[in-house]
């Protein structure tokens, strides 16, 4: 079983921000078949299954897993399961993966074609088709890259190296580090009998969370336990029974949004109508992640431990590399889908076809009306789902931040204005119960014109706001959010959660503050 990766990613999806299972076919042999308990911060808050079968020269790898958690008073259930099925000498045949983050399931299908030296893998989802090509070798399928470690760990192998490929996160090709640190003992504590057993110990390191794990195996290469330190908690996967499994699946689990919260050294008065803002951010362990120069914000590096971050609200950036000329941020994706009858309701409410002022609308004018008709399409600000769509959205009329920005986005694309999902954090004067803090948080970016004419630049968009956007918004990574909640973009923040310190330099080196103070703000992440 890996590193839990997407474990990490959905626990973060909470941050900002139903079941599904199989069972072994009758015309396949079941040949492994594991539950296993998850707990963040030492209580108990999910399961996962973990199911390898073979008929002929096929071999399928199911992986089921349910968490429950809670993000203030409002518990929110999600789930998520893979389908990998392969050859017996480990080529991808088709793989399938289902998400449901507190509202409808997002289903997914790859197919895998041989095409010379590369898999072209046809991608289907709820509402779109699309095309990604991946290299053919290098990379191992689930059920081959377990018999490769267990051969490794055999063999008395002290470092594995490997490269998998996560479904979850859109078919990335991610490279794993597994290094020994020694041998131990663990306790298993279910049948056939309560034992003792000898286990090797290793540190495992991805390329794409960069995060230290540390995994427990058994003699016979399969996992005992691992272990993900973050801000907000350990999180644990242990071997268990399917009764204990299930249980901890059921069991309301720990708070993850209030956790994550980074606390402000002082109250930023205002903060509505702030619209410039320079912060000090630093790393409470080990060197400070690069953070992006995008939208309204400027970063520089002040040190291996230290960065300056100035923001100017009415600022935007320009697109770099093929960004104003790539479809994704025009496209309809699961998450982002203007075609729902829902949001285009809302969209033809807000640009209705008959308007005289249509004609001679500005790009800018649009978006900011679309996003205030986001604003008003989603009353019902709440908590209760991860990360539901722009079609869920709509349809409930509520959310929290995520959903604003995925249906700003979809409305933003129908008008043809590229869009595309910024994730940091926000600060607060109040917000579940606590005073002056930094949330996590998700808005919007839009490609527009210049104000002089002579190029395009993303600019923000908030739609959780009564204004456009404030200077008070920290981002860390922006997407197109092509696969969904579990997208590689939220993946680079996962070291951030609770190893952060943000100094605003109000009254030192930044501009003064504004005198008047409008109401407190309030985010809905």
């Amino acid at each position: 079983m890996p590193t839990p990766l997407r474990l990490l990613v959905l626990v973060l999806a909470l941050l900002v921000a139903g079941s599904v299972g199989r069972s072994a076919s009758a015309d396949w042999t079941l040949i492994d078949d594991r539950w296993f308990e998850l707990s963040l911060a030492g209580k108990p808050c999910g399961s996962i299954h973990a199911m390898t079968e073979a008929e002929g020269d096929r071999v399928r790898s199911t992986r089921t897993m349910q968490m429950r958690l809670a993000r203030g008073e409002t518990k929110v259930e999600i789930s998520s399961q893979t389908i990998f099925l392969e050859t017996a000498k480990g080529e991808p045949i088709e793989a399938s993966m289902r998400q449901a983050m507190g509202g409808a399931p997002v289903e997914t299908t790859f197919v895998f074609t041989r095409d010379g030296n590369e898999w072209k893998v046809a991608i289907r989802d709820n509402t779109a088709s699309r095309e990604k090509r991946v290299p053919v070798g290098g990379w191992l399928t689930p059920a081959a890259l377990e018999r490769f470690v267990r051969d490794r760990m055999k063999a008395g192998a002290r470092e594995i190296t490997y490269q998998s490929i996560d479904v979850e996160t859109g078919l990335e090709v991610v490279s794993v580090v597994m290094q020994k640190k020694g041998n131990g003992q663990a306790n298993i504590d279910h049948e056939p009998a309560a034992r003792t057993i000898p286990i090797s110990i290793w540190s495992s390191v991805d390329s794409l969370q960069k995060l230290d794990v540390t995994e427990r195996y058994a003699s016979d290469g399969l996992l005992v336990d691992s272990t993900a330190k973050l801000g907000i908690g350990e999180l644990k996967t242990r071997f268990t029974s399917k009764e204990k499994a299930i249980e901890a699946s059921q069991k309301s689990g720990a708070e993850v949004l209030v956790n994550s919260f980074v606390p402000a050294k002082r109250r930023i008065f205002g903060v509505m109508e702030k619209t410039s803002l320079a912060l000090r951010i630093s790393a409470k362990e080990g060197e400070i992640s690069e953070f992006p120069s995008v939208g309204a914000q400027r970063v520089t590096r002040t040190g291996p431990n230290e960065i300056r971050v100035e923001i100017e609200a009415d600022r935007g950036s320009a697109p770099v590399g093929d960004e104003a000329t790539n479809p994704v941020y025009l496209a309809r994706s699961t998450l982002i889908d203007g075609s729902d009858p829902a949001v285009r309701a809302i969209f033809d409410a807000a640009l209705p076809k008959d308007d005289p002022a249509a004609a001679t609308r500005s790009s800018r004018d649009t978006a900011e009306i679309l996003r205030r008709a986001t604003e008003a399409a989603l009353p019902n600000k709440n908590l209760a789902s991860a990360f539901a769509s722009a079609a869920e959205a709509a349809k409930l009329r509520g959310g929290d931040c995520s959903e604003h920005g995925v249906l700003l986005a979809a409305l933003l694309r129908e008008a043809g204005i590229p869009a595309r999902i910024a994730v940091g954090l926000v600060y607060a004067d109040q917000f579940a119960g606590e005073k002056n803090v930094w949330a996590w948080h998700v808005w919007t970016q839009a490609l527009l014109p210049t104000r002089d004419g002579t190029g395009l630049e993303w600019v923000d968009y908030d739609a959780t706001l009564p204004v456009r956007f404030h200077a008070a918004h920290l981002c860390v990574a922006v997407g197109a959010l092509e696969a969904g909640a579990t997208d590689p973009m939220w993946t680079g923040t996962l070291s951030l959660i609770g190893n952060l310190s943000i100094l605003d330099l109000l009254g030192e080196d930044a501009p003064k503050r504004n005198a008047k103070e409008p109401a407190a703000g309030k985010p809905t992440s």
